[in-house]
């Protein structure tokens, strides 16, 4: 019988593990906690010692799952928070006190290809009878309209479909992946990895609770305007019907939409969110403080004051890239890690 194997990625607000079977690709087990490692890394270019106490005690609790599963392979990963400490020698010594080795630091690049391979496994299913799990209309209501994917360019086939090339956005805490290209050719994926993310575009440019005008402005302006120059660098990117989302900031979206008052990943998983819901989201959000985002249904504890930023960004990123829907994948850098295992 072949041994569980796992992924660990450490970003830069939450911490997750995955425990797969290699023989199946069946997922095992699944946790996310929110640690917030690189919290204040933007502005002292160092991981404080809080944020990393959290994170390894995080860490340490992942240990102990893999091991209840006979795991005997795991890969972990840092991101973006990490490759902006100085520090972070620190913080993998520790990291490897606990886990027996110490994570991987990754490049944006790589982060992008390993969240692309995660992401789009499993589209194929959906384009054959062009459908997903709903579309999320406005302010929580769950329309049953078939979403197809049979726009120009996008093959129905499943055995064509890894050939088809896909725009993937990852927005994490401190960076945010641009991917496009697609599944048989992994090495030819263009990926733009931004210096911009949920938790980094809130604390360079919000200062009060809630933002005011200006400071909302700013943040849409910035996020505006590395997102054009991604653009600008993808060739062969053409505005289309849909894009691909992926991570935390996407996937509360999608949860707020659809007023889950506990996490469905069935529910999320493939959903789709037309750009007006987006936008009208981010605007929401933006308008509220921290402590009202939270009252909301489907709002994560420690997301709340780091989401309106995520939203700005994918809202732009909907009108900077000209597509109108968005593909909710609760399948990313974790799932492409754990591919990756399987060999």
């Amino acid at each position: 019988m072949t041994s569980p194997v796992a992924a660990i990625d450490i970003g830069t607000n939450s911490t997750r593990l995955l425990v797969a079977d290699p023989a199946t690709g069946a997922t095992l087990e699944r946790r996310m906690v929110i640690t917030r490692l690189g919290e204040g890394v933007d502005a002292t270019g160092a991981l404080s010692a809080c944020a990393i106490d959290r994170t390894v005690d995080v860490l340490e609790t992942y240990r102990q799952v893999m091991d209840s599963y006979g795991v005997a392979r795991f890969r972990g990963v840092a991101t973006s928070a990490a490759r902006d400490a100085a520090n972070r020698e620190l913080f993998f010594d520790r990291a490897k006190s606990v886990l027996g080795k110490a994570p991987e630091l990754l490049d944006g690049i790589e982060e992008g290809k390993l969240s692309f391979a995660g992401a789009v496994v499993g589209l194929g299913e959906i384009a054959e009878g062009g459908k997903v799990g709903g579309i999320a209309g406005s302010r929580g209501i769950a329309g049953s309209a078939p979403f197809g994917l049979g726009a120009p360019g996008v093959l129905q086939d499943d055995q064509d479909f890894v050939h088809t090339y896909q725009l993937v956005i990852d927005i994490g805490g401190g960076s945010t992946e641009i991917i496009f290209g697609n599944l048989a050719d992994l090495d030819g994926v263009a990926v733009v990895s931004l210096d911009i993310g949920c938790v980094r575009l809130t604390e360079r440019h919000f200062y009060h609770d809630p933002p005011i005008a200006r400071e909302i402005l700013e943040a849409r302006h910035a996020a505006r305007e590395a997102l054009v120059g991604a653009r600008s660098a993808i060739t062969g990117c053409v505005p289309g019907r849909y894009m691909v989302g992926l991570a935390g900031t996407v996937s509360t979206i999608a949860a707020l939409d659809r007023r889950l008052g506990v996490y469905d990943r069935e529910k999320i998983h493939h959903s789709v969110l037309e750009r007006f819901t987006v936008r009208d989201w981010a605007v929401t959000l933006a308008s509220e403080p921290a402590s009202a985002r939270l009252a909301h249904a489907g709002m994560v504890k420690g997301r709340e004051d780091v989401i309106a930023g995520g939203a700005i960004i994918l809202d732009e990123a909907m009108k900077v890239f000209g597509r109108h829907q968005c593909i909710v994948s609760e399948s990313d850098i974790l799932d492409g890690i754990a591919r990756s295992l399987f060999g």
